[in-house]
């Protein structure tokens, strides 16, 4: 990231990502673990959020391969709605599932890299 922030496209809308924050887990726990969590701070339309996004599950032949993450929670659906607000919709909440897609392949897409990221990381390394 940026000292601004890493700025993402969703369907035509610049998102601007200024942090992120995951649980950590250490190795023995990692593979114990469910579900993996990691919160985005980010700015649309100059309106902030923070949205949470998690994996559906960690496949039991390996804890590196996680299932797709996607967002969760009313922050993100009003982050969704956000990306839309171009668009003249009834409901302040509602979004297309085009949009709900997009976002989750490209934000789910970065939280996917902090997980690899994460669970491959040596604790060896943090001494160096």
């Amino acid at each position: 990231m940026k000292k601004t922030g890493r700025l993402v496209r969703i369907n035509s809308t610049d998102v601007t990502i200024t942090d992120m924050d995951y649980d950590y887990i250490n190795d023995s726990e990692f593979a114990r673990a469910s579900k993996f969590n990691i919160t985005f701070n980010v700015t649309v339309n100059d309106k902030s959020f923070v949205i949470n996004f998690s994996n559906q599950r960690i496949s039991s032949e390996s804890y590196y391969l996680a299932d797709t993450f996607i967002g969760t929670g009313d922050a993100y659906n009003q982050f969704l709605s956000e990306l839309e607000s171009n668009i003249q919709l009834q409901d302040k909440n509602q979004f297309s599932d085009e949009t709900e897609d997009a976002a989750n392949e490209v934000i789910g897409a970065i939280a996917q890299s902090v997980y690899i990221h994460v669970q491959s990381h040596s604790p060896d390394q943090d001494e160096e």
